[in-house]
């Protein structure tokens, strides 16, 4: 992964179930992280929608906001008095999140210089 050498579980609440996934969760996360997925975990009910998981590899846990307004559209819808379709305002989300764990994949540091040390 390059420079992402961290993976994190993230929990968010406030994403409106219909644009729960993976670029939804990329958005509010931002640049410092990719590969986002959906996680569904296995102690969390199935009916419990509460907040949405993601996993994901960033470059360090600290550049994950603590909360992000959102901005989501409403769908496009026709109307037929003009023909055409018409885009209706969004509304905007204050998310907040929560990383649950990460785990460091940057390699360990190399060990002490062994000469000098008698056997």
């Amino acid at each position: 992964m390059g420079s992402f050498r961290f993976t994190v579980l993230v929990g968010m609440t406030r994403v409106p179930l219909h644009v729960r996934s993976a670029s939804t969760a990329q958005t509010i996360l931002g640049p410092s992280c990719t590969d986002v997925e959906v996680v569904r975990l296995a102690d969390v009910p199935a009916n419990d929608d509460r907040e949405f998981f993601v996993s994901a590899w960033c470059l360090h846990p600290r550049f994950i906001p603590d909360e992000k307004i959102i901005f989501v559209p409403e769908p496009r819808v026709h109307n037929p008095v003009e023909g055409a379709l018409e885009e209706l305002p969004g509304l905007r989300y204050l998310v907040r999140i929560r990383v649950i764990v990460f785990q460091d994949w940057n390699p360990p540091p190399p060990p002490p210089d062994m000469e000098g040390s008698v056997p």
